[in-house]
């Protein structure tokens, strides 16, 4: 008899939020706008990947979400998420989002295990999110989900990912979070 351990699992879910739930998505694109504007930056420092990313203010529509994230996941994974880090991403006409991981590569114990994103605004020419596979005979190979106003697209932190040359005349944002699972 073979005895399996897997070590680590790429893998990209997708799910639909409920229209059910009420969150004032005109408040969060309004939160992630303001601090784009402010340029409330994550990273100041551009060769960071956080540069990219903008500060999200507290707000109950946001926490409201964050509990529908881990409510979910907890109930179909059996692990809690515990947010450890939030921003938005603000991609304006041609702009785009380089090719990165979520990993703190001088701390690991600290690092994030899932990522979220969730896009706010609805395109009229679709946008994805390319995922980049990194291990074994699938290096170099690519997964992509299109980002859909009211999606949820949760992979493992150290997955990397990128948004190409937004192509539309209105910005893209979306929301991403970062997590560890008890």
């Amino acid at each position: 008899m073979f005895n399996k351990k897997v070590l680590s699992e790429q893998f990209v879910i997708t799910h639909k939020v409920s229209n059910l739930l009420k969150i004032n998505k005109k408040k969060l694109l309004t939160n992630a706008i303001k601090n784009y504007a402010l340029g409330n930056r994550l990273s100041n420092e551009d060769w960071y990947p956080d540069y990219n990313y903008v500060h999200l203010s507290d707000h109950q529509h946001l926490a409201w979400l964050h509990d529908y994230i881990r409510d979910h996941y907890r109930g179909e994974y059996n692990a809690t998420p515990i947010m450890i880090k939030r921003g938005a991403i603000v991609l304006l006409k041609n702009e785009s989002l380089g090719s990165h991981h979520h990993i703190n590569e001088w701390d690991y114990k600290n690092s994030p295990e899932i990522s979220v994103l969730y896009c706010l605004t609805k395109e009229e020419k679709n946008l994805n999110v390319i995922f980049e596979y990194e291990f074994g005979r699938n290096k170099k190979l690519r997964w992509k989900e299109n980002l859909e106003e009211n999606k949820l697209i949760i992979f493992p932190s150290y997955l990397k990912h990128f948004i190409p040359k937004n192509i539309n005349d209105k910005a893209v944002v979306a929301l991403s979070f970062q997590f560890q699972l008890l």
